[in-house]
This record gives C-alpha cells, sequence and structure tokens, in this order.
C-alpha cells in the first residue's frame, strides 16, 4: 500500500476512534440526562400531588365560603328584621359572592353588630382571599409543571438527535474503513503473490504486476486462453478469461482514473476502462453491472469495488466471467496471464 492509501487508512481509522468516543460521550449525556428525567419525573409526580392537594383545598374553601355566606346573609336577614341593617345590603348580600368582599368592608358600618357577627365577617373575608391565593397559586403551578414537561421532551428530542447523528457518522466511517480494509487485504494478498515470483519471471511481467491487484474478489479460475482462436478462427482472444459466479465483485487492479464506462458494447456488453497512475490502461468487460457511483473521471484505488462479473455482450447467455486486457503504456494489449498469474 502507498504511503499515501496507508495515511487514507490510517486517516480514517483515527476517524472511526473518534467517533466511538463521541458516541461513548453522547450515551454518557443520556445516561445522565435519564438520571435527571427520572428527578423530573419525581418532581412532576410531586407537582401533580401538590395540585392535587390545592384542588382540594380550593374545594374545601369554597364550600366554607358558601356556608359562611349563607350564615352571614341568614345574619344579615335576623339583623334586618330587627332593623338594624338596610334592605340594598340584605339584597347584595343574598345575590351572590361577586360584591361579597366590598359587602363585608361595609358591613360593619351599616349594622350594629356582636362579636359573633364579627367574627364570621372576618372569616367570610379571610376565605374569600385565602381562595384567590389558592387560585392564583394553581395556575403558577400548573404553568410551572407544563414548562417541566416541555424541557423534558426538548431535551429528549435534542439528545436522540445527537446519538442518531453520532452513529450515522459511525456507521458512514466503519463503511469507509471496512472498505479500505479490505482494499488493503487485496494488496497484501497481491504482494505475496508476487513474492513467491520473484526471480522466475521476466522483467517485463515483474514491472506490469507492480502496484498490481487481481481484479476479481471472489472465487475465480483461469488459464492462459491468450490467442485462443474466436468466431471461427477469424479473430484471436486478446486478453484472459477469468471465470467467476455471477455477482463476484470487480476491483480496480490498479490506482487511478476511470477512463469510461460504457454500456451495450457489441462484443463487450458492459465494460469499463481504467487508467491506471503507472500509464497502463486495463479494460473490463461482460459485466454484469457497475458498482454505485462508479463513473467516468472517478479516482480509484486498488482493491476498490467498481463492478460485477456478468456475462453480457457476446457473452450472453454463456458462463459467467471477467475479459481482462492490459495496454501497457495505453497502446496495445499484452497478455496478462502472467501478470494475473503472479498476481492472484
Amino acid at each position: 500500500m502507498k504511503a499515501a492509501e496507508a495515511g487514507l487508512l490510517e486517516e480514517k481509522r483515527g476517524a472511526l476512534a473518534a467517533a466511538d468516543a463521541h458516541i461513548l460521550d453522547t450515551e454518557s449525556q443520556i445516561q445522565q440526562a435519564t438520571e435527571e428525567h427520572g428527578r423530573w419525573v419525581a418532581e412532576v409526580a410531586e407537582l401533580r400531588r401538590q395540585i392535587d392537594s390545592a384542588r382540594a383545598a380550593e374545594l374545601q374553601t369554597k364550600l366554607e365560603l358558601e356556608d359562611s355566606r349563607v350564615a352571614l346573609s341568614e345574619r344579615l336577614i335576623a339583623l334586618y328584621k330587627e332593623n338594624h341593617a338596610s334592605f340594598p345590603v340584605i339584597l347584595q348580600v343574598l345575590a351572590g359572592e361577586d360584591a361579597l368582599q366590598d359587602i363585608v368592608k361595609l358591613a360593619p358600618q351599616l349594622i350594629r353588630i356582636a362579636q359573633d357577627d364579627k367574627e364570621l365577617i372576618e372569616k367570610v373575608a379571610a376565605l374569600a382571599t385565602g381562595l384567590a391565593l389558592q387560585q392564583k397559586e394553581l395556575v403558577r403551578e400548573q404553568q410551572r409543571l407544563e414548562h417541566l414537561l416541555r424541557l423534558l421532551e426538548e431535551a429528549k428530542i435534542r439528545l436522540v438527535a445527537l446519538l442518531e447523528e453520532a452513529q450515522a457518522v459511525r456507521a458512514v466511517l466503519a463503511s469507509e474503513v471496512e472498505i479500505l480494509e479490505s482494499m488493503h487485504a487485496l494488496e497484501v494478498k497481491a504482494e505475496r503473490h508476487r513474492d513467491r515470483w520473484r526471480g522466475r519471471v521476466s522483467s517485463t511481467t515483474w514491472r506490469l504486476s507492480q502496484g498490481f491487484t487481481f481484479p476479481v474478489d471472489g472465487s475465480y479460475s483461469f488459464i492462459n486462453d491468450w490467442g485462443f482462436p474466436r468466431d471461427g478462427g477469424e479473430r484471436s482472444h486478446k486478453g484472459t478469461d477469468i471465470m467467476a459466479p455471477f455477482g463476484t465483485p470487480l476491483v480496480a487492479c490498479a490506482a487511478g482514473v476511470i477512463d469510461s464506462v460504457a454500456h451495450d458494447q457489441t462484443l463487450g456488453g458492459l465494460v469499463i476502462w481504467l487508467r491506471g497512475d503507472n500509464g497502463h490502461r486495463y479494460y473490463y468487460a461482460h459485466l454484469q453491472s457497475i458498482a454505485p457511483g462508479v463513473r467516468g473521471g472517478m479516482r480509484v484505488l486498488p482493491g476498490m469495488l467498481i463492478g460485477r462479473v456478468g456475462n453480457s455482450g457476446n457473452a450472453a447467455g454463456g458462463a459467467p466471467h471477467l475479459h481482462f486486457q492490459i495496454h501497457p503504456g495505453g497502446g496495445v494489449p499484452v497478455n496478462p496471464f502472467p501478470v494475473l498469474n503472479i498476481s492472484g
């Protein structure tokens, strides 16, 4: 693996480690938020209890207020009958609670009352005032509860979004690292194969094999079929047919750029031309499909998925295979068997 490619793999591994750390940190935040959520739930439960208690107290106050208002009304009626109060005052008291506090304020000046009457009026006034305070407190507690519940929901949404984002980033990085490691493994495999042939092949074959990765990533078989007759002997085979099951991954055999992707070629069917950084061109034919995103002008690294084995073109109906060619310096093809043999 070249230094630049090795550097990219290490960069992605570092980014993956950072993503894992970020996920752990986010999960820690979620754990803290969960604990906080538990405390908030307990507080919500307590607030609900307080609200229920306040509502019960409010109801009790209303009952006491009504009883006291009735008692005061009866007392005022009795005083009226004794000519101690005026008729309009009695009508206002009997009319309801709206003007009750005002009547209570005026009552001591309108009637002569005993100590019991005074205490009754003061009780009614206190109950009316207390009821108003209870109602205000109840509204405040309800608003606080609603605010707390909103905070809970917002925190939950924010943390879930953070975790999903971190997991998505991690998934992409893991996929990239997996691809790069797979590419690296293919290169290492090719290097090991070549090492066994060092000094046993021609200098041309050895030169063409440098930086070369076997183009089929899966089970395969091939023979030296260069020059075999085709179409009744009118032409000869200018490449090597690598037999492999339908859909077997095809990878870039060298670092470089996709020159072109062609569909429905008469002979090759679905084909890819790859121009390596080493100046050589490589031809892939009879493909079943092109890998997603692969297009002309795209840069590739050795071992990168570019397509899948098929039997398109004039191989239709026959056994699936990759017809592979090497064009040194971009010129005429040479027999690729020696390079494939020492790299596969």
